[in-house]
């Protein structure tokens, strides 16, 4: 006897804190569906052009107002949209409304197709909340056509990314070519002129006949001839081969100048 009591008790209270939803209404332009908690609508709602909308409109049976009451649009992938219906209290009941334009719905929901039209009514207490479908939502293809929502690459591959370097410059750029060579020029002639002033260059006495004369300055041409071969793009060990083959030249003809110049100003001659 004690264990009916405890079962009758339980379904007495769970019939007073069920919620149910009932006398559902949806309204568009072409006309009214029906539906419930148990029931969803058995047409879908079709929008048709960009000022399409539903009026949505339910009646909430329960003994206490629920915590929550959202209208959910959700499409196959299980993206969801909720809405807050304005809800009023009455004898008993609540009656929730509120109108589902195609202005409200998300823009990822602009491409599809079919959508779900739910309904959740449920407090903290009740074990036993409603989730319900009351209807399907179609979007017309001249909508999903119109729709501008690009979905965004999210966690997909990229591609692959190609860099093209520029080529070097083979010219050095002319104003930078032209300063340093003015630079050059003008120190040059700086560097003669103070040779001149101080009478370091001295022609008297030059030994027109002389070959090693001439060879030593032959050697120093050379060098300078190897180093533009160099900046010309030659390869540093060409270049290493080739002053290591002028040296011993410059060396002993230099040293063969410089005996006789020092002869020169032993006899007061420069």
């Amino acid at each position: 006897m004690r264990l009916q009591r405890l079962i009758a008790l339980s379904a007495f209270t769970s019939a007073v804190c069920a919620i149910d939803v009932v006398n559902g209404v949806l309204k568009t332009h072409t006309g009214k569906l029906e539906f419930s908690a148990s029931t969803p609508a058995k047409e879908a709602v079709v929008f048709d052009s960009s000022a399409s909308k539903v009026d949505i409109s339910f009646d909430i049976v329960t003994e206490t107002v629920p915590d929550q009451i959202v209208i959910k649009v959700s499409n196959k992938e299980g993206l969801e949209a909720s809405f807050n219906p304005v809800v009023k209290e009455g004898e008993g009941s609540l009656t929730a409304k509120y109108t589902l334009s195609y202005g409200k719905l998300p823009k990822v929901f602009t491409k599809e197709p079919f959508l779900d039209v739910s309904i959740i009514a449920a407090t903290t207490s009740d074990d036993a909340p409603v989730f319900a479908k009351i209807a399907s939502l179609e979007l017309a293809e001249s909508l999903i056509s119109e729709s501008k929502y690009v979905k965004p690459q999210r966690f997909e591959v990229k591609p692959e990314i190609h860099h093209i370097f520029k080529e070097k410059p083979r010219n050095v750029n002319s104003v930078i070519a032209i300063t340093f060579a003015s630079l050059s020029v003008v120190a040059l002639f700086g560097l003669i002129i103070s040779w001149i002033a101080e009478g370091a260059i001295n022609f008297t006495n030059f030994p027109t006949t002389n070959i090693s004369h001439w060879a030593f300055i032959l050697t120093i041409v050379g060098y300078e001839v190897v180093f533009f071969q160099y900046y010309l793009g030659s390869s540093i060990f060409a270049t290493i081969f080739k002053v290591g083959a002028l040296t011993p030249l410059s060396v002993w003809f230099g040293s063969k100048v410089l005996n006789y110049v020092g002869a020169l100003r032993l006899a007061g001659k420069r």
